[in-house]
């Protein structure tokens, strides 16, 4: 089943009454920026109801379903739905858009305007069952930076792990310094390398990609250096 738009809310959902109507095809006419919807017939707002609802359009848009995970900031990973506007017209923002996962409510977000041809990320909630972990540590094992001299050395650790029975596609995302300066030089090399480097044009942003299955576990390393003049402080 494909989700219906809008993101994860961390707080309790809030509960409204609406007035159903039976649904009734309107007739949308786009004038530059504005966008007019014309219903064939009047609807009546009643009495002690918050809200009146009816149906403006249904759209369908392919999307990808994948799980992003950011060991850095997150314990555990979260369901992200990819989709791109093919429909040829602009996508109108809401201030307060539903989030259905397999028929079940879960949640609001806002969604902003999509362009035609435009690209979004819509969050779908957590994976409890995908385990996140970072790790900043030496060569032997202990936690922490090396720095010697002018010259320092760090690896990351990034786990991830699969107690779900289901599998699933992972777009994992770490983050490596980089440098504004000639003087300061930052290399890097990661294990498994990176599927993309600069992901969505963020500088020092590394994205990998793969599936992973029940019970597995899917560990990257990352190891960074930095050096500069030895008359000079890295502050």
């Amino acid at each position: 089943s494909q989700p219906r738009a809008a993101a994860m809310d961390e707080a309790a959902p809030v509960v409204e009454e609406f007035i159903l109507v039976d649904p009734q095809a309107a007739v949308t006419t786009i004038d530059g920026p504005v966008t007019r919807y014309t219903f064939p017939a009047p609807v009546t707002v009643a009495n002690d109801a918050d809200a009146l609802r009816i149906a403006l359009d249904e759209v369908a848009l392919d999307a990808e379903v994948f799980a992003r995970a950011t060991p850095s900031r997150d314990d555990i990973a979260y369901r992200t739905v990819a989709v791109t506007n093919d429909l040829g017209e602009m996508l109108l923002p809401a201030d307060q858009a539903e989030l259905f996962v397999d028929g079940g409510f879960v949640g609001f977000t806002d969604l902003p305007a999509l362009a035609p041809g435009a690209q979004a990320d819509i969050p779908f909630g957590a994976l409890e069952t995908l385990a996140l972990r970072h790790i900043a540590r030496q060569g032997s094992g202990d936690t922490g930076i090396i720095t010697r001299a002018n010259t320092q050395r760090e690896r990351q650790v990034l786990r991830i792990e699969n107690t779900g029975q289901e599998e699933w596609p992972v777009r994992l995302r770490g983050a490596v310094p980089y440098s504004e300066q000639d003087d300061l030089e930052i290399t890097w090399t990661a294990s498994p390398p990176p599927a993309r480097q600069d992901a969505e044009d963020r500088q020092g942003i590394l994205e990998w990609r793969f599936d992973l299955g029940p019970g597995n576990t899917q560990e990257i390393s990352v190891d960074t250096e930095i050096t500069w003049p030895a008359d000079m402080e890295l502050r």
